[in-house]
């Protein structure tokens, strides 16, 4: 028996081949990308099957010829529990008539590490036959066409964590994960009040390859790792005319937003645009009244030299949930309208 530890319940993320899941209440149907594994149910492959599960940062591959079962704990664990499985049926979808029993009972046998090839009782039926599934001494018959008897495979789950951008089975699923990385780079020169050019933006865009899943572009957003570290810094050192400027993230816009009396003072917003083969990661500095530039040094945000510089990681998720290998490192310059050394706006990106 293999047993993998989980701290969030296991999601389906990829079907290869013929695998069923087993419960009492929906009885044996095809699994499906996208489902969550239920404590209460068996997944059984058969010998041309692969299964993909994701819980937390870990990718789990299940392999041909086994059955796999999820428990979860008191405290909130689970465990990936499987077998392999030297006789198994053709795989097809049945009415519910198994019961919770026969689930907890097939499940203990895994648990145990018994030869579930021996304890399944499987019964040769035909596709024209009403088929009777039973607990059949306590176990689930499954309806099928024909007998098959499978060769005995040795069986193995693999966790990779999301420092690797690749999962690979010899015979079945090849995965690979976004590498994001990179970076964009941007400045802009505050406006004159008595000039009337306010407001100054600058815009810079950095493209993100998907790889085996698409992009989730509703992912994007400052690291959460950073943002709350970035806001401590903005709001305990920026100010405007004297004034402190209060900064909030703003998630309906994807925006870091400073504001002085609810006029705004300085916004950075993040618009991910979905294209066919990726996305293009924007984000827009727009200063609208002046700051002040005072000289201060902190782990984000920084003064000097009459420029205020702006950093912090952007990540994004697959629509599998699967973090970029790399965030995208953003980070943008405002200087003084007084400083002849920038009389231009620019952006620049760079590949990872």
């Amino acid at each position: 028996m293999e047993e993998r530890i989980l701290s969030t319940a296991a999601e389906i993320v990829e079907v290869s081949g013929s695998a069923v899941v087993v419960s009492a209440t929906q009885g044996a149907r095809n699994i499906e990308k996208g489902e969550i594994l239920q404590p209460d149910s068996v997944v059984l492959l058969g010998n041309d099957a692969d299964v993909l599960v994701r819980a937390n940062d870990q990718v789990f591959v299940l392999q041909q010829n086994c059955v796999a079962c999820l428990t979860i704990f008191e405290d909130g664990q689970s465990q990936i529990d499987s077998a392999p499985i030297a006789q198994l049926p053709d795989l097809d979808e049945v009415e519910p008539t198994y019961t919770e029993a026969d689930i907890a009972q097939i499940q203990q046998l895994i648990r145990d590490g018994q030869d579930l090839g021996e304890a399944l009782e499987i019964q040769e039926e035909t596709r024209d036959t009403n088929a009777e599934n039973s607990a059949g001494d306590g176990f689930v018959n499954v309806a099928r066409d024909n007998a098959q008897v499978l060769a005995d495979t040795q069986f193995e789950t693999a966790g990779f964590s999301s420092d690797f951008n690749r999962v690979e089975d010899e015979e079945g699923l090849t995965i690979t994960f976004a590498e994001g990385g990179g970076s964009i780079a941007t400045q802009v020169v505050e406006g004159s009040i008595s000039q009337s050019t306010y407001p100054q933006i600058t815009t810079g865009s950095f493209f993100i390859e998907q790889a085996t899943f698409q992009l989730d572009a509703e992912s994007f957003e400052v690291s959460p790792l950073d943002i709350d570290q970035v806001l401590a810094e903005l709001n305990a050192n920026i100010t405007s005319a004297g004034e402190a400027v209060t900064f909030v993230y703003d998630q309906g816009t994807n925006a870091i937003v400073g504001s002085v009396g609810g006029n705004e003072v300085l916004s950075i917003t993040i618009t991910p645009e979905q294209l066919p083969n990726g996305i293009e990661l924007v984000v827009t500095t727009l200063v609208s009244a002046p700051i002040d530039h005072i000289d201060f040094n902190g782990q984000y945000i920084s003064v000097a030299n009459d420029q205020l510089n702006i950093g912090f990681d952007i990540t994004g998720k697959d629509s599998s949930g699967f973090d970029l290998v790399e965030p995208i490192a953003f980070s943008t310059t405002v200087s003084d309208g007084s400083n002849p050394n920038f009389d231009a706006v620019g952006a620049t990106s760079t590949p990872p």
